[in-house]
């Protein structure tokens, strides 16, 4: 955050906006909220290192005062004021309770077909057909009646898609007004990607509270990775 202030300074520092930090690491971030005296900080104790208790702390305390859209974003996402407005006028001009996530760079390469075929233009900003995370909104009329589970491990961008599906959402969107970058795999959160051990258990727990969602539809499991990722575990014993 500290290495983002430069960019995100005018961002974060504004009425409206929270972060949750662990008491442990109270000390740590005592050089960026002095540069934020605006951002409203939540400590909280989290000794099962639960990423769901953690997103709830945020999720409870700010739905509590009633705003009518919710922006949520890694805290190594890097956007300006206007992409963040784009992306709230684009969650609030689509025809129904929505899920409206930013533009990553990636996307005019990954998304090309589908924006070229599917992009609709309502309230002045334009969005298409998609399902992303990193950088997203929510109206209260959703976030309001969700709760992340407590000993969630991981997962909980997923967790909560899962929830809108099972409750009845079913817009999903994303607008390339609302440009974002961030870089993938970085310390904290769940960790770097080879020890991401969690994700199993976050699976784990998305199939046994939505299997509706999931119907008869299988995982693919990626016998040949995980083959491959053993292997390699077996040579260095």
């Amino acid at each position: 955050m500290l290495k983002n202030m430069a960019k995100m300074r005018d961002v974060w520092n504004r009425n409206g906006v929270f972060f949750a930090v662990e008491n442990r690491e109270r000390k740590l971030y005592k050089p960026v909220f002095r540069e934020l005296p605006k951002a409203w900080v939540i400590y909280f104790d989290n000794p099962k290192h639960s990423v769901g208790w953690a997103l709830e702390q945020l999720r409870g305390h700010s739905t509590g005062l009633g705003y009518d859209y919710y922006v949520c974003a890694d805290d190594n996402c890097v956007f300006t004021n206007a992409s963040m407005d784009k992306l709230v006028q684009a969650c609030a001009s689509w025809k129904r309770p929505c899920h409206m996530a930013g533009f990553h760079g990636t996307a005019p390469h990954f998304d090309a077909k589908r924006i070229r075929t599917e992009l609709q233009k309502h309230g002045g900003v334009s969005s298409y057909r998609k399902m992303a995370w990193i950088f997203r909104v929510v109206p209260f009329e959703i976030y309001s009646k969700f709760k992340y589970p407590a000993d969630l491990p991981c997962y909980g961008d997923r967790y909560f898609t899962f929830w809108m599906i099972a409750n009845g959402y079913f817009e999903f969107r994303a607008t390339p007004d609302a440009p974002f970058t961030k870089k993938r795999f970085m310390p904290g959160g769940i960790g770097t990607k080879d020890k991401r051990k969690t994700t199993a258990r976050g699976l784990a727990r998305i199939g046994e509270d939505f299997p509706e969602v999931f119907g008869p539809h299988e995982v693919i499991f990626p016998w040949e990775k995980m083959l491959e990722y053993n292997r390699s575990r077996g040579d260095q014993k």
